[in-house]
């Protein structure tokens, strides 16, 4: 592992302590504001305004340290390749369609160019070759 790779990870690894660090304070404060609401004698549920906003910044947080469920670092290199080689495979089957359609052609000159000679060949000459000039 070089020194940039190091620095990648140690990076990487501060923002998933950052993270939890974030989730247990959450969790903790989710748990005061209730108790706070509840002791306060507060008809109302005000808890849920402060816990569910600063839980939607968990999540973005989440998303942020760990990524989008199956959009992972290599989703986008993932797709490219997959692109690419069905771009490749649509290629080939191109040039082989061209490979034997040429082939085909060639084929139906030459049985066509028999043709010709053999209804030449039957033809019978109505000339004399002194005749030609």
């Amino acid at each position: 592992m070089n020194a940039e790779q190091f620095a990648r990870a140690q990076k990487r690894v501060k923002k998933i302590k950052s993270f939890y660090k974030n989730l247990i304070t959450w969790a903790v404060f989710s748990v005061f504001f209730i108790v706070l609401n509840v002791l306060g004698g507060s008809r109302f549920p005000w808890a849920i305004f402060p816990i569910g906003g600063w839980g939607i910044g968990v999540i973005i947080q989440a998303l942020e340290v760990f990524g989008i469920p199956g959009y992972g670092v290599d989703w986008e290199k993932r797709i490219l390749e997959d692109e690419m080689r069905k771009i490749e495979m649509e290629d080939k089957m191109k040039q082989r369609y061209l490979e034997l359609s040429s082939k085909e052609k060639t084929e139906k000159l030459e049985i066509d160019e028999q043709l010709d000679l053999e209804e030449l060949r039957k033809i019978k000459k109505g000339w004399d070759d002194s005749e030609l000039v």
